[in-house]
């Protein structure tokens, strides 16, 4: 029997030699298709070819993973990242402005295969790129080129990253979208407020607010009085709407600054000039704008007030939502770059130059009005100095102080003569060297012949 086994692995030996070999090319020729290592900082998403196709509950993490062949596996980078999108966008005015705008976003994990089956490895240029540029258009089509170079340019980022942060929720398509499936623990089984909310991934949010995130109690009686999916979508278009308002507002604020600034230069040059009439017009004008500027303001606030208060929920129902069903989490956006035409940018800079210039001249002017109004003061202080110490020194003090001054400089080793009461009232007279006229040399005739002899000797050349 064992003789009969040996002879038939001799005889089959050959086939199962190169059975064993063609094993082995096999494994090694589909290794890197089954021997998979994802990298730190990615994570992958496996399509199975035969048993349902795209995996989107189960996100594989980095190490080495073992797949079978026929499968596709796409790693995808969960790091944060960065990406430029640049623009030609329509101004309020109508001007062609070219913009980039930077934005940086990270891919969620927990979605991570929705992502790839809506949008693909390249989402970043299929889905995320086409609603940056959207969304860039829309806010800055809103602005003039001005305000992009201003203090609203922070204002508009923000406005960009608002609008962009609802796009990329996706709230519309919710009940569509194929999202990973909860377990039965993380669903909350209560009853719901209407039959929007009568979805799965609502009730996971549900679970979420009701239990997990300890809400307040009014918000989740607001919740299970109007139902998530209806409270939500309002809050979303009275966020549009306030928008729309405070950008109102806000112009309307900027371009009373604009006149505010106007007026208070010539109230300057006025008030430079003694006109009079001038000076009370231009004070009625300026009273009036910054009358209008504090009700914009008071109307800013309490719009902001009134929305803040409501925000508070709808922020506490973003949390339960983009907890869990965000696909791109958003981390900034930045306008990085603005480039107008050459005309235009050079008159808008022009404009921001004067108007450097003319706060220079209101500087000045208030500098020198500081000025004169120090030295009236160093004036009034000098003479109320005087008029103190007049009324205070009698004229035997000023005989005694002139007295030990003379001593004082008798003491000196100075040559001087003092005479003792020949002076006014009786007071020394000092002689010193000063104002005394000293003889001239006398010249005598051996001199003068001796200097006559001299000069004849200069002129007559040696032999």
């Amino acid at each position: 029997m064992l003789d009969r086994f040996r002879r038939s692995i001799r005889k089959k030996a050959p086939g199962i030699v190169i059975s064993i070999l063609l094993l082995l090319f096999m494994l090694a020729y589909l290794a890197p298709r089954i021997f998979i290592t994802i990298p730190a900082g990615e994570e992958a998403v496996l399509f199975r070819r035969l048993l349902g196709g795209t995996v989107v509950d189960r996100p594989y993490k980095e190490g080495l993973r073992l797949f079978f062949p026929w499968d596709t596996v796409t790693r995808y980078n969960v790091r944060e990242q960065v990406m430029s999108v640049e623009m030609n966008a329509l101004a309020a005015d109508g001007l062609s402005v070219t913009v980039t705008v930077t934005v940086r976003f990270q891919p969620k994990s927990r979605v991570l295969g929705t992502l790839h089956k809506e949008h693909g490895p390249k989402y970043n240029v299929s889905f995320l790129a086409p609603e940056v540029e959207s969304v860039s258009r829309h806010i800055i089509g809103k602005h003039t080129p001005s305000e992009l170079y201003s203090k609203s340019r922070h204002f508009i980022e923000d406005q960009i990253e608002r609008q962009l942060r609802q796009e990329l929720r996706q709230f519309d398509n919710f009940p569509a979208t194929v999202w990973p499936q909860p377990s039965a623990d993380l669903v909350h089984d209560g009853e719901v407020a209407n039959r929007s909310d009568d979805n799965v991934n609502v009730r996971l949010i549900l679970k979420y607010l009701y239990e997990l995130a300890e809400v307040d109690t009014a918000v989740a009686n607001a919740i299970r009085k109007e139902g998530f999916v209806n409270l939500f979508q309002r809050f979303i278009q009275e966020e549009a709407n306030y928008e729309k308002a405070m950008l109102h507002l806000s112009r309307g604020r900027e371009q009373l600054d604009d006149e505010i600034g106007t007026v208070n230069r010539d109230l300057s040059m006025s008030k430079i000039k003694q006109d009079v009439e001038k000076i009370e017009n231009d004070s009625a004008i300026l009273d009036s704008l910054n009358a209008a500027r504090f009700k914009i303001e008071k109307a800013e606030a309490k719009l902001s007030k009134a929305f803040r208060d409501g925000d508070k929920l709808f922020e506490v129902m973003k949390e339960g939502y983009d907890h869990y069903f965000t696909i791109i989490e958003l981390k900034d956006v930045l306008i990085s770059d603005i480039v107008l035409p050459k005309k235009i940018k050079a008159a808008i800079q022009s404009k921001l130059e004067q108007e450097q210039i003319a706060q220079e001249f209101d500087f000045r002017l208030d500098r020198e009005r500081k000025e004169a109004e120090r030295k009236r003061i160093e004036g009034k202080g000098i003479s109320d100095f005087q008029d103190m110490v007049a009324a205070g020194i009698e004229e035997g003090l000023l005989k005694w102080k002139a007295i030990e001054a003379t001593l004082e400089l008798a003491k000196s080793p100075n040559a001087k003569m003092v005479i003792i009461g020949a002076g006014k009232d009786g007071l020394p007279i000092i002689l010193g060297n000063q104002g005394w006229d000293f003889p001239k040399p006398m010249v005598t005739d051996g001199g003068r012949q001796a200097a006559t002899t001299d000069t004849a000797s200069a002129g007559t050349p040696k032999e």
